[in-house]
């Protein structure tokens, strides 16, 4: 995998997750409100986050004495280790060779080159039942020996999120994080679908928890995201940034089956083009922790999203169906599945038109083969329709990418890894399908 796509990968799998109560997760009675059990990841996407109040106010002793720990923990690393707990801090490191065939994803006069990479990626995570931090660091550098212009992609990006039970009934989170990428991505929501030059992704957010009854509780978010491109032109014609304000309703039918409602108000802003949009979005669905090991969220609804359209005569609103679901299931032997769906209004990620009606979908399957061998596969699919209301020459096309990959752990600390990675672009625009495969083999080292 491209260094890029480790930071997408692993920054969003923090970012999604939050380090905030998921459905199943055990809070003491002491400080857990009644619907923490099944109470959900808040929103938000790709990517820290804050813990002291407005004008200066104190932390409570709770958290200087859970940082005061984790300082003193960090370094001293001859401290022994508690071996029935995971570490706080694991840093990879890992150099690869590799091949791309095509390096531009051109549809033709292709060029192909050999690479050569050094990624590495730290996690550190503490906390306690009532307050959990994480953060995240990862860079990369990945060289070329046949590619015209520069020869090198940089790659990088610094994560983190926090949460805290202030009271039995209050719960707030947040996160935030920035990440700097080279190559495209279908992971990477409003991004182009081919090498545009480098781009940054930042996300930002924060979600407050109340339990107004014994079942029923209240969240409040707010979550802010953009790309801007290095290129001034592409930052031009696609850089945004987009808000998103929740405000939503659970119910806790029982202890592991909860009942979701929601309303959120989308507006989005591009840069320089004026192809702004104000959407709204209504749904409602559950939450469900069938055992602490199964989990799934689903939301259905419908979004009405009004466009500044710039076509004379053109109709500037668009209505249509809203799904969102996330399916996660721990095997044994460090074993999973992990599987998301969207389909709503996204900014498009195309010069000249504002949003895209898309269909995002992902799946990760990991398995351990034996003691030493562990394989995944991560399939990545976006399906866009792109409608700007009144425009006569609208299209659709489907990117996705497929990787699959083998590591074999020569010790606790190196491990071999070998991986391929298959993108593909197929549109009803001749001139733009194109694919592209990219293999490398490497380390992997574990500190």
């Amino acid at each position: 995998m491209k260094t890029g796509a480790w930071a997408v990968a692993i920054a969003g799998c923090l970012l999604a997750l939050g380090g905030r109560p998921t459905a199943g997760e055990v809070i003491p009675e002491e400080i857990a409100p009644p619907d923490a059990i099944a109470t959900p990841p808040p929103g938000g996407t790709v990517a820290v986050d804050s813990t002291t109040g407005g004008g200066g106010a104190s932390l409570p002793s709770a958290v200087w004495t859970t940082l005061g720990d984790a300082v003193t923990e960090f370094f001293e690393p001859g401290r022994p280790r508690n071996s029935g707990k995971p570490d706080r801090f694991v840093l990879s490191v890992r150099p690869a060779i590799g091949y791309d065939n095509n390096v531009f994803t051109t549809q033709s006069d292709q060029v192909r080159s050999g690479t050569a990479s050094l990624s590495s990626v730290g996690a550190y995570n503490f906390g306690d039942e009532r307050l959990k931090l994480s953060g995240l660091l990862s860079g990369g550098v990945t060289a070329y020996d046949n590619r015209p212009g520069d020869a090198t992609d940089l790659s990088g990006g610094i994560s983190g999120t926090a949460s805290y039970f202030v009271t039995r009934r209050l719960q707030v989170a947040a996160q935030a994080g920035i990440t700097y990428l080279a190559q495209p991505s279908p992971t990477v929501i409003g991004g182009t679908p081919r090498y545009s030059g480098d781009y940054i992704v930042a996300n930002a957010g924060f979600d407050v928890f109340y339990s107004l009854r014994p079942r029923l509780s209240l969240r409040l978010g707010y979550d802010v995201n953009g790309i801007k491109y290095t290129d001034e032109a592409q930052n031009q014609a696609l850089g945004y940034t987009q808000q998103t304000v929740t405000l939503g309703l659970n119910y806790l039918l029982t202890p592991r089956f909860t009942l979701v409602t929601e309303y959120r108000y989308t507006p989005l802003s591009y840069y320089e083009t004026g192809q702004d949009s104000v959407g709204q979005i209504v749904s409602a669905g559950f939450m469900a922790s069938f055992t602490p090991r199964l989990l799934w969220n689903f939301q259905l609804g419908a979004e009405a999203r009004k466009l500044n359209s710039t076509t004379p005569g053109a109709t500037s609103e668009y209505t249509g169906p809203f799904v969102e679901t996330r399916f996660s299931y721990e095997l044994p032997r460090d074993a999973g599945v992990d599987f998301s769906l969207r389909y709503g209004t996204e900014p498009s990620g195309v010069a000249g038109i504002s949003i895209s009606e898309t269909l995002r979908a992902a799946l990760n399957l990991r398995y351990q083969f034996a003691t030493r061998l562990t394989g995944n596969l991560e399939i990545a699919y976006q399906h866009s329709h792109y409608d700007q209301p009144g425009d006569a020459d609208d299209y659709s096309q489907a990117f996705y990418s497929v990787t699959a990959g083998l590591t074999y752990r020569l010790n606790a600390a190196l491990g071999v890894n070998l991986q391929a990675t298959y993108f593909a672009v197929d549109s009803e625009l001749p001139s733009s399908d194109y694919n592209r495969t990219v293999t490398s083999l490497g380390l992997e080292l574990l500190f």
